[in-house]
């Protein structure tokens, strides 16, 4: 876990899978997002090696909320919104999807937010 700081608070990176960022306290309105991950993509990029860019230049970044947690798929439909790493060796594995933004840089596009 990484602490990165934000306006009067500290936004805590808990956990990086592929290019999902797991966050808490993560800004609600979009320019502070931007904001937020303009502040401290360099911390992001030297610990966790993110973004992962392709060799045209293009990536693809989710930051998603960590709510509360890892927890076990049991594999009913009420799972069906969660967003499981199977990289993670225990039973614990998927957190509620909770998408906040996406971040990424294309030849098409350049920089996107959303």
């Amino acid at each position: 876990m990484v602490a990165v700081y934000g306006k009067n608070e500290c936004k805590k990176v808990y956990d990086c899978h592929g290019d999902v960022i797991l966050v808490r306290n993560f800004p609600h309105l979009k320019k502070m997002q931007i904001t937020w991950w303009e502040n401290n993509k360099k911390i992001i990029n030297e610990k966790y090696n993110i973004p992962h860019k392709r060799d045209d230049g293009y990536y693809s970044i989710s930051i998603q909320g960590f709510g509360d947690g890892f927890r076990v798929d049991r594999g009913t439909d009420e799972d069906s919104d969660l967003l499981c790493f199977y990289e993670i060796p225990t039973e614990a594995r998927c957190i509620k999807k909770d998408p906040l933004i996406n971040i990424g840089w294309s030849r098409n596009r350049g920089f996107f937010y959303n």
